[in-house]
């Protein structure tokens, strides 16, 4: 749970809607699936996920994803199983288990990320590799990976970060994917729905949102250009100004 809502907090604090679906939900709709420690996959969920990527779609996975059928039975011959391997060009050999008071780190494009608990020693077969890990006796050894497989993008986050990681990279995939990201105040949540934006501030002090264009306020008939004020705990409803 605290995995999943890390991932999800990259979204939140970008205003970016995401959907918390199941295992056997159609993917063709969505611009973006992430799967953070998908540790047990049936054949039907892994066919799903191979033919949505096979389709043009984009996915990230993270360590210690499809280890297992739904059963608890491994998967033989290597992790992620079955079709996963070749979605995401690799095959994880093994993964090491950090104590609490271990360190290591992620090395991408000259900057360096913090990982903690898990990381997994992961050969690649078509991917590219995008980051190495920085200590130990796996250091320089691929921590995240990309792949082209068909018409779509598979990612592959092979440790635990602390966060950092996982927002540069989301922001780089929200960038190329056309995806609508807002720069929101710390506290702040934007939620989408057609052409109007649900506005919570949780903070204890007023905030600023920068909102690009003009908006009205529906419950005050307030018209904002640019940005929106909001009082401590507020919530405001505006629409999208043609």
């Amino acid at each position: 749970m605290k995995t999943c809502l890390q991932h999800y907090k990259s979204f939140w604090k970008r205003g970016v809607d995401v959907d918390v679906i199941s295992t056997g939900e159609e993917l063709s709709g969505y611009d973006l699936v992430v799967m953070p420690m998908l540790y047990s996959m049936d054949e039907a969920q892994i066919d799903r996920i191979e033919s949505y990527v096979a389709g043009g779609g984009t996915v990230v996975a993270t360590y210690a994803t499809g280890y297992v059928d739904t059963t608890d039975l491994c998967y033989l011959g290597g992790f992620p199983g079955s079709k996963l391997k070749d979605v995401f060009g690799l095959v994880a050999d093994e993964i090491d288990s950090l104590y609490p008071t271990d360190k290591n780190s992620v090395l991408w494009n000259g900057t360096e990320y913090p990982v903690i608990d898990y990381c997994e020693l992961i050969t690649p077969t078509t991917a590219e590799v995008l980051g190495t890990y920085g200590e130990d006796f796996y250091k320089d050894m691929p921590a995240l990976l990309a792949n082209n497989y068909k018409d779509g993008h598979a990612y592959y986050i092979g440790c635990r970060d602390t966060g950092e990681l996982a927002d540069t990279l989301y922001d780089k995939l929200l960038a190329a994917l056309h995806i609508k990201t807002y720069d929101l105040p710390e506290g702040v949540s934007i939620h989408a729905r057609e052409s109007y934006l649900f506005i919570e501030n949780y903070n204890d002090h007023p905030v600023t949102v920068n909102l690009p264009g003009s908006y009205r306020n529906i419950e005050t008939e307030q018209l904002y250009n640019d940005t929106v004020c909001l009082n401590p705990y507020d919530i405001v409803v505006v629409c999208k100004q043609q």
